[in-house]
């Protein structure tokens, strides 16, 4: 079943911590690295979205925005503004990618 939870704050994006803001980010939702994360199962609203989006344009340009959109979170207009739903399987603990 999905869970509506309050969203962690997003670590300030710069061009020293582009990948690493978003594994802190992973880690502050209970993510161990032994799991495989579904970042479509993981909902933000598109607000939201949009503003941690930016900040990876602003560090790195497109590619920024285009690592964000393949590794970050899913936008969606119907969650909450500063909320987030976790979608079952959104981690799947012990799941090795082959």
């Amino acid at each position: 079943m999905p869970q509506l939870v309050k969203m962690p704050p997003f670590p300030e994006v710069t061009k020293e911590n582009v990948t690493d803001a978003l594994l802190q980010w992973y880690y502050s939702l209970g993510w161990n690295e032994k799991a495989t994360i579904d970042p479509k199962k993981i909902k933000i609203h598109q607000e939201d979205w949009n503003r941690i989006c930016r900040q990876y344009i602003d560090a790195e340009g497109p590619k920024g925005g285009f690592f964000f959109m393949n590794y970050g979170p899913a936008a969606d207009e119907s969650v909450k503004q500063g909320y987030m739903i976790l979608e079952e399987g959104w981690m799947e603990e012990g799941v090795t990618i082959v």
